[in-house]
């Protein structure tokens, strides 16, 4: 049946906006209750539909009383974490892990904020710099679990005296646990790379594979086809050795990227060592805390030695990992 919907003295209020909020509302929920449908009531009323149904829910979910439709308070239902009373636990925080960003100070010292918001702290404070990033497509890998491919490469430094300190690097490829760091007065020979490895295979157990640069140490200088010395060392105990391709650190770039967190994060804030054992010292430092205290990207901020221990099978070798961390 078509019934024109016929506006009553309320409803040209209503549609004017000059009468109060209860003389709409209370005639749109007498209509629907009396049988309206919700269109024929949005039509007469000239509002949405939309209005009608929230009025009537409204109505019908507090008990039929006519207070229902009265407006509720606006307070949001989540008040998030006001900034400005977190300052001086970021502040305290970045003095302690100067190197660290605004999600690895959230983890490290709980701050109850988005890493947005520590940002945005660090900014006003002038403690971060915005660095503009080149972005480039490589060709990423990671080995399925640990001590399946390492990567090793060397690192110069300078001590107190201006004269260079080398150090040997090895790290594993798929938990970026770092295997050991090794310090030389003189820069190392092949001897002294076949020394590290050696000595890593005694302490963490026997890679698949090492990936190295193809400096002198780990190439064949007389004959190019001939494997090296250290190629030999590794095949007669099963290790395959893997060589980047000439001019492309990005090959090793696990080891390259330690190499740059170990600049950017503890050598940019400690004194230049005096003797080796000072050098050999600061390495360890920083070792312990890259494996155990600073939380990774790539690894889901999780830290390496987590994840180094997480791919273990046997309980050898996980008591072998607890006491090198907790030496």
């Amino acid at each position: 049946m078509n019934e024109t919907p016929n506006l009553s003295r309320t409803v040209e209020w209503a549609r004017k906006g000059i009468c109060p909020w209860r003389t709409p509302r209370k005639q749109a929920v007498k209509l629907v209750r009396d049988g309206r449908s919700f269109e024929w009531v949005a039509a007469a009323m000239r509002i949405s539909d939309q209005w009608i149904r929230k009025w009537w829910t409204r109505f019908r979910l507090g008990g039929k009383h006519w207070s229902a439709l009265e407006d509720g308070s606006r307070r949001p239902h989540r008040i998030h974490t006001r900034r400005h009373e977190h300052v001086d636990a970021v502040l305290a925080a970045k003095a302690q892990f100067p190197h660290m960003g605004p999600m690895k100070l959230k983890i490290v010292a709980q701050i109850q904020l988005g890493h947005d918001a520590i940002a945005r702290i660090l900014r006003e404070a002038r403690l971060v710099k915005l660095v503009k990033r080149h972005w480039y497509q490589y060709r990423r890998f990671q080995r399925p679990f640990p001590n399946y491919l390492w990567q090793l490469d060397f690192k110069e430094f300078f001590r107190g005296d201006g004269r260079k300190v080398w150090a040997a690097n090895l790290i594993d490829d798929h938990s970026r646990f770092l295997l050991s760091s090794r310090c030389f007065e003189a820069c190392p020979t092949t001897a002294d790379a076949i020394a590290v490895v050696e000595a890593a295979i005694r302490l963490w157990g026997r890679p698949r594979q090492v990936l190295t640069d193809r400096g002198a140490q780990f190439s064949n200088n007389v004959r190019a086809d001939h494997p090296s010395l250290f190629t030999q060392w590794l095949d007669n105990r099963g290790i395959q050795h893997i060589r980047a391709r000439p001019y492309h650190p990005q090959t090793c770039g696990k080891i390259e990227r330690w190499h740059g967190s170990l600049n950017r994060e503890w050598f940019a804030y400690q004194l230049q060592p005096a003797t080796l054992e000072e050098a050999q010292n600061l390495l360890d430092r920083w070792v312990v805390h890259y494996n155990t205290v600073r939380p990774h990207q790539a690894l889901g901020y999780r830290v390496p030695v987590e994840v180094y221990a997480a791919g273990l099978t046997t309980e050898e070798e996980l008591l072998r990992l607890v006491n090198e961390v907790s030496r």
